[in-house]
């Protein structure tokens, strides 16, 4: 179970990318940031009109 365990966390320290301080701070403001306040406007717009349903919309709001 060891090697296992082992041979798996080294698959995923060589395959996934290192990122430095400044790209993940670009990624975080031009990614991030617009797509959650796209999708908190998307919910919002959800919750107000009640569409498909409604009730998903506004438990996801808070209200």
């Amino acid at each position: 179970k060891m090697w296992l365990f082992f041979f798996m966390f080294a698959m995923v320290k060589a395959i996934v990318p290192r990122y430095r301080y400044d790209q993940l701070m670009r990624i975080g403001w031009k990614v991030f940031l617009p797509m959650s306040l796209g999708w908190v406007v998307l919910v919002a717009f959800l919750a107000k009109f009640e569409v498909a349903g409604g009730f998903w919309a506004r438990w996801a709001v808070g209200g």
